[in-house]
Order: structure tokens, then sequence, then C-alpha cells
């Protein structure tokens, strides 16, 4: 290769490099700078930049290729929102904080890679309010990006068929995959006192990925379509308080919005099982041969007289509406 012209670095360039040096190949770094690879490595060497531990030949521990709970998460937010690249990169995006400190922590702890290791950045994007269906241009989401063609190259067998994932892990491990799915691309709905757990993807792949795991829990999921996405959906209250506390969620903002209407529901709930213990008690009286009437007074002023009736005569059961 002929040696680039020498000339002087600006500003720009410099940014770039110590932006790009960590993780972009050098032979691509000098078509972008149009600059020799002596130049780059020298100047770099100046300005304090390393290569040696974050290029592409950062090797993974051997228990790294093993299943974990951590690479297991990993696996599910890679698909859901992560990104790989041709350099070797492996990376995410978002908004929040929390998230992306519980990224680089699973990251950390199923890599062994040191934090300064990591390219972490912050700049203008868009973020995809999936419960507003909404698009938002913000100015500071958090960008984390890692290079080893190794975990590279393990990850991208997931990307490439996510059905892998239940082949490679154990069924122990399945909930962190749906965590990391959901801490990607999940949303949930307050919906008339209840709240509805959804998870939002194009990738037909993905989805039924996210299906067959809500599945193996003992879940009831829902698939339908919304705009150019499809959604899976939990509308079962108790399954809804199932996946929160069983599975968890990340992120504060969701956290504290699931809490609040998780107060409600439990006073929903507790009428609920109030009308539940009268139906019973209904059927049962009625199985022993009681009339209409006799019942009535024994369980009257406990519900409406219409609502009597419609399960007296079987026309409806308690909850017809409000699915648990």
């Amino acid at each position: 290769m002929k040696n680039k012209i020498h000339k002087r670095w600006n500003s720009k360039d410099i940014a770039f490099l110590q932006k790009n040096y960590r993780e972009v190949a050098i032979s691509e770094l000098i078509k972008k700078l149009n600059r020799s690879r002596s130049s780059i490595c020298h100047k770099a060497n100046r300005i304090g930049l390393k290569r040696d531990n974050i290029g592409p030949l950062k090797r993974l521990p051997i228990l790294a290729k093993e299943p974990s709970k951590e690479l297991a998460w990993l696996v599910g937010y890679l698909l859901g929102d992560g990104y790989l690249t041709t350099s070797w990169t492996i990376g995410m995006k978002s908004k929040d904080n929390d998230l992306k400190n519980f990224y680089i922590k699973n990251l950390k702890k199923w890599s062994k890679f040191k934090k300064e290791e990591f390219v972490i950045d912050r700049e203008e994007g868009e973020y995809n309010d999936k419960e507003k269906g909404k698009v938002y241009t913000c100015e500071n989401i958090w960008v984390v990006r890692a290079c080893s063609k190794e975990a590279w190259q393990l990850l991208k067998k997931f990307k490439d068929n996510p059905l892998y994932s239940l082949r490679f892990f154990p069924e122990e491990y399945w909930k962190f995959i749906l965590k990391g799915l959901w801490d990607a691309e999940g949303h949930m709905t307050p919906a008339k006192g209840i709240i509805e757990i959804g998870f939002s993807n194009s990738n037909e792949k993905i989805l039924s990925l996210y299906e067959k795991l809500c599945l193996s829990l003992g879940y009831h999921p829902l698939k339908f379509k919304d705009r150019d996405e499809s959604k899976i959906m939990l509308f079962r209250m108790r399954e809804a308080q199932d996946f929160v506390k069983r599975i968890g969620v990340t992120v504060q903002r969701k956290r504290l919005k699931i809490k609040k209407i998780l107060r409600k529901i439990k006073r929903k709930l507790k009428k609920f099982n109030e009308r539940i213990e009268i139906y019973n008690q209904l059927k049962k009286l009625k199985q022993q041969g009681m009339q209409r009437k006799e019942i009535w007074e024994k369980i009257s002023r406990k519900v409406p007289i219409s609502t009597f009736d419609k399960w007296f005569y079987d026309i409806r059961k308690p909850g017809k509406n409000f699915k648990i």
C-alpha cells in the first residue's frame, strides 16, 4: 500500500479517532481518515488510546461459551434491541441509564471484559415509545459498544436463528432470555384498572421465541398485528402480576408505573374474589335443591338482583370482562 500524504491532524479527525480507535479495524480507519497506519497509530499513542484489550482479538473465557443467566439475558436483549456490526462490534442503545448499567453488568460478568474496555457514548437518536405508538428524537441516547470477534461470532448464531436459544440453553435459563427480550422491546398498558404485558417486534422468529417462552411458564399469550409490527400480549391479570414478580422489570420508570397500577389491581382483585365466593355459594345451594327465592334470601344485598339472576340461570359467570 502506498503511504498516505502527510497532513496535519485537525480536531474533527482527532475526535473521530478517539471515538472509534478502540473498536474499528485499522484498515477501516485508514480509509475513513485517509491516513497511513503509522500516522494513525502514532497519533493514538500520543493521545493515550489503546487497542490491545478491546480489539477483535479479545478472547472470551472458556466458561463464557457455556449457558449462563448473563448470556441468556444478553441473547434476549440482543434479539430485541441490540446490534452487531461488520467490525465485530456488539452494541446497544437506550435512553435509560439503569438499562445501560444492567447491560454493562451482564456483559462484564459474562465476557470478563473490563469497564474501560467498553466504548460508552451519548448521542442523538430515536426513542420508540411503543405504549403510546410514537417515535421521539432524544438528544442523549446511551450507546455502549464492545469489540471481540469471538464474542461476536457466538452471539451471531442466536441473531441468525433466534429459536437456537431453546436448544442452547437448558429450560432453567429460559426466563432470563424472556427478561432480556422484554427489557429490550417490552411494554405494559393499563386498561380498565388492570395491566397488560406486551412485546412488539417485526421478526416472526423472535416473536415465536417470545411466545414459546411465555407458554413454557404457563402463560396464555395472544398474538395480533398492530401497524407494521406484531404484538404478543398477556391479558390475564394474575399472569401480568406473576410476570412482574418472576421475570422482573429492569427500568425504574416502568417499575414505578407498574407498581401504581398493581395497587389498583389489588383492590379490584379483592372485589373479584368476593364475587367468586358468592357465586360458588349460589351454585352449591342450587345443587342442594334450594329454590331461587330461598337462595336469594341467603345471599341478598351481596350482589344486585340482576347479577344474581344471570348467575342463577347460567347466563353469565363472574369475571366475564375480568381476565385473571
